[in-house]
């Protein structure tokens, strides 16, 4: 009975870890494609920054559309010095029209002249294996008062 406790216990151990790894790794791919899109802007390459993008983000945003906006925020805001993590979530779905991974990341981003703080969600389908935005807002008082 002991063996039985021991190895279920071992058992749920490792799925933990496992798990673990995964989302650890997740974490990790969904900030690179962050830090890609960041810098992309404090360069102000906005035609590569939207290469970051999920062409279902583009279903809802039009590509120029979204460019405008990109040079916009960099007008309003002022020029991207730095940008944090300060929190994430990730979700694993299943058994739905879209299987994947879901990352959302929120920074505070230092911009020359107001701070915002930004959310990007991120997809990876279970089938490609690759992040890519479907989601991001950007809040900042710069926005309204300029």
């Amino acid at each position: 009975m002991k063996s039985l406790y021991f190895i279920t216990i071992l058992l749920l151990l490792v799925s933990i870890v496992a798990l673990g790894c995964g989302i650890i790794s997740d974490k990790a791919d969904a900030k690179k494609v962050a830090t890609s899109l960041f810098e992309a802007i404090r360069n102000k390459d906005f035609d590569t920054a939207i290469t970051f993008y999920s062409p279902k983000f583009f279903e809802q945003n039009p590509t120029v559309d979204w460019i405008q906006i990109l040079k916009r925020v960099n007008t309003k805001l002022g020029d991207l010095e730095n940008y944090e993590l300060k929190s994430w979530n990730i979700q694993k779905v299943s058994g739905s029209l879209e299987n994947g991974t879901y990352c959302e990341l929120q920074y505070e981003v230092t911009y020359s002249k107001y701070p915002a703080t930004e959310t990007l969600t991120l997809f990876k389908p279970a089938t490609s294996g690759e992040f890519s935005i479907v989601e991001h807002n950007i809040n900042s008082i710069g926005l309204i008062l300029e």
